[in-house]
């Protein structure tokens, strides 16, 4: 039986989190800002070089998985999480992203 998914949200400074993974959230052509702007400086950009080349294009709930073993971060990897286009975003939405 595999292990439960442990999920905790927690408050402060997302850098100085320790996880196994981290969660951020992206709308597409937009330029990474709050939570996800500190965590793409952490990984020297990463997340604003795939966003520049469209590969974090995507619909709602699209999610894409960067490695983060090289960065200053205490976590093994980044999850961004897509919002899709920002005009379209409603935050009555949200239950959407758990849903396949």
């Amino acid at each position: 039986m595999p292990a439960p998914l442990l999920v905790r949200l927690l408050e402060g400074d997302i850098i100085q989190a320790r996880a196994s993974m981290l969660v951020v959230s992206h709308f597409n052509g937009a330029a990474p800002v709050g939570a996800e702007a500190a965590i793409d400086r952490s990984m020297g950009y990463a997340i604003s070089r795939r966003a520049a080349t469209g590969a974090l294009h995507g619909r709602l709930g699209s999610t894409h998985f960067i490695p983060a073993a090289t960065s200053s971060l205490a976590t093994n990897a980044v999850l961004v999480v897509g919002l899709g286009e920002p005009e379209r975003f409603n935050v009555d939405r949200l239950p959407e992203l758990g849903v396949e």
